[in-house]
């Protein structure tokens, strides 16, 4: 993804688009997760109960997606359903982890 334009003029670089976050997905729903209170402090227990940012990321995730109205088949469901699967969920986990996450990289996929 190249370069964006702001309002003002200036270019954003590629990786200061969603705040260094893989993408818009990803950026909302750590933000609406540190944003508010009750889920800011739910995830943090989720994530530290799961003793690791992956095992974390996953529990996240079904936690998120259990919130959700996609038990209905609806045009709303099935973007609503695009955007969850493009979420880095490792990278969320790590964000709202405990500190030493943070560091961590990603599981690599095994080479063929």
């Amino acid at each position: 993804m190249p370069e964006r334009e702001r309002p003002t003029g200036e270019t954003v670089p590629e990786d200061d688009q969603y705040g260094g976050y893989a993408n818009y997905p990803t950026w909302a729903v750590h933000l609406w997760l540190a944003n508010t209170e009750d889920t800011y402090y739910e995830a943090k227990d989720l994530l530290k109960a799961a003793g690791g940012p992956h095992k974390g990321a996953k529990n996240l995730q079904a936690w998120i997606e259990g919130m959700g109205p996609l038990e209905e088949s609806s045009m709303y469901a099935d973007i609503l359903a695009w955007a969850l699967q493009a979420v880095d969920w490792d990278e969320v986990a790590r964000a709202l982890g405990p500190q030493e996450w943070e560091a961590l990289q990603p599981p690599t996929a095994p080479s063929p």
